[in-house]
């Protein structure tokens, strides 16, 4: 007869759980501001908001667990939006170009050519606002408030 021994981790409980989600969103965040502010890699930017979503997820899931205060869902929205509208334009613009461009001619080409360039325009515009808002003080607010609550993480109840 064989004896199975459990080596499984310690459960852990509901308010260490949220506080090691939030924690590790937070330093995901912070991992990829730099390359997000500059704006030369699309991954950086998916993987700010990314982890922006999954702040805002842990938020709501941990709701009856986790009290954020007011400001610090509020903050995580615009930050989310200003993500938001760089990375949708990134997505766009990868689509038509690889998919589409090199199977157009004339002047459907030079249609979808108009369209990408203009797409370009307002995404280098979408990237400018960000960089200013992650250069600026309510960023830097919020970043001080996610890393406060993820060190110091305050509970419902």
């Amino acid at each position: 007869m064989s004896q199975t021994i459990a080596s499984a981790a310690p459960a852990l409980t509901v308010r260490q759980a949220a506080s090691r989600i939030f924690a590790e969103q937070v330093r995901e965040l912070g991992r990829h501001e730099q390359q997000a502010k500059r704006g030369r890699d699309p991954e950086a930017v998916h993987q700010m908001r990314v982890a922006t979503r999954r702040l805002r997820a842990a938020l709501r899931i941990f709701r009856g667990y986790l009290a954020p205060g007011k400001r610090l869902p509020v903050e995580l929205r615009w930050l989310a939006r200003r993500l938001g509208a760089v990375r949708d334009h990134d997505v766009i613009l990868t689509l038509l170009e690889e998919r589409h461009l090199a199977a157009l001619r004339g002047g459907e080409r030079e249609r979808l050519e108009d369209l990408l360039a203009g797409l370009k325009e307002r995404r280098f515009a979408a990237q400018e606002k960000l960089e200013r808002s992650l250069g600026r003080g309510r960023y830097a607010k919020l970043a001080r408030a996610l890393d406060d609550f993820a060190a110091r993480p305050r509970f419902a109840g």
